[in-house]
């Protein structure tokens, strides 16, 4: 007999079909290991419901299931001989880790995007942790395009480039791979009252959707992007114009993406949302207006994306760490002088914890927090623009 924390052991003699109990007080999950004690190869074959090899999970949904090994026929031990049968649960499963929305080439690393504000040319450095692994030129467009977002919308893995057109409202996308512009798509249009706020993935499908804001009424709405064409449009509930959206994130590690908030007045907020529908609400206490949200991302790597604040008097750096609907833990980092401001929250070195990229206004140069929760780990420098 045996339970699920201990070994037990069937004798063997010749060919036999024995079934060992496995008396559980609920369902589980069980990491079976097999062992031969006497060293012979020994084809066995573990049954319960299906097939389950050696080393592998089973699902025992009955308590009073057992695992059935079987002797071929032709194989014989000594009455010594025996097998150990180890029933453990599985080691925990990892956080889920956020997709990295500015991964451009699908290596896991956010990668960052210029653009010249002059000729219109649009860049891309293809990051490595600290150092720029290669980078390159896509071409450039009419400065009445502008670029509005960066994230996976064909859901291949790797982040693509949403534009605006200013004059128009017309929305297009370039599809990307790494530095290649494969195709572009151009899905709708919407009145210039209608601003893209921010870019995620709301229902869950892989491909980033189109939030947007309407900054006269405040009405909000999402496109729900299935490549290059919309599949669906949602309404939201509208909000008075003294809220802003902010971000938008998986803050709950549902695998669907939220809604964050900032009233004019300090006070900040996240709609939980499934798909097009706000599950609920949380609000957090205010900050005063010198601080700003300047990024977000999942800082610490449990699969929840957390705020990034800059207060644009002193330079230091606040972070919030989230856990749904509310602060899990908050921290400062002394900041950077005022000619730095933060232009990206995004894993630049693959751990699975978003780092913070700033850019030198004044030289052009480029800086990194890699990090690691509320800790800065190091400080890279990968190059100017």
């Amino acid at each position: 007999s045996s339970n699920c924390f201990t070994n037990a052991v069937i004798r063997l003699g010749e060919a036999s079909d024995q079934a060992l109990g496995l008396p559980l007080p609920e369902p589980k999950v069980l990491d079976v290991t097999v062992t031969v004690v006497d060293g012979q190869e020994l084809p066995i074959e573990a049954f319960l419901s299906a097939r389950v090899e050696m080393n592998n999970l089973i699902d025992v949904s009955d308590p009073s299931a057992s695992i059935r090994l079987t002797l071929p026929q032709g194989v014989s031990f000594s009455s010594e001989s025996g097998v150990f049968l180890g029933l453990q649960p599985p080691p925990d499963e990892p956080s889920p880790r956020a997709p990295v929305s500015s991964d451009l080439n699908g290596d896991g690393k956010a990668d960052i995007v210029w653009r010249n504000v002059r000729t219109g040319e649009v860049a891309v450095w293809l990051m490595d942790g600290g150092l720029i692994g290669s980078s390159g030129f896509l071409g450039g467009v009419s400065s009445d395009w502008q670029i509005v977002g960066v994230g996976d919308v064909n859901s291949d893995g790797m982040a693509d480039i949403v534009w605006r057109n200013t004059l128009s409202g017309a929305v297009g996308v370039w599809f990307l791979n790494g530095l290649t512009i494969m195709s572009a798509s151009f899905p709708g249009s919407a009145s210039l009252d209608w601003v893209i706020k921010e870019i995620g993935d709301m229902d869950g499908n892989g491909s980033a959707d189109f939030i947007w804001h309407n900054k006269q009424t405040g009405a909000v709405a999402v496109w729900f992007m299935d490549g290059p064409s919309i599949s669906r449009f949602r309404s939201l509930p509208g909000v008075p114009l003294a809220w802003q959206i902010v971000g938008v994130g998986d803050v709950n590690a549902d695998g669907l993406a939220d809604i964050m908030w900032r009233h004019a007045g300090g006070v900040s907020a996240v709609w939980m949302m499934n798909e097009s529908t706000i599950a609920s609400v949380g609000f957090f206490g205010g900050t005063s207006s010198e601080w700003e949200i300047a990024g977000h991302g999942d800082l610490n790597g449990n699969g929840m994306t957390d705020m990034v604040w800059r207060n644009t008097r002193t330079g230091k750096v606040g972070i919030w760490l989230m856990n749904g609907g509310a602060i899990d833990v908050s921290g400062f980092l002394a900041g950077m002088s005022p000619e730095w401001r933060i232009a990206q929250v995004g894993d630049a070195d693959g751990d699975g914890k978003a780092d913070v990229i700033w850019h030198n206004r004044s030289t052009g140069q480029v800086a990194v927090w890699l990090m690691d929760g509320l800790t800065l780990i190091s400080t890279e420098f990968p190059g100017s623009t």
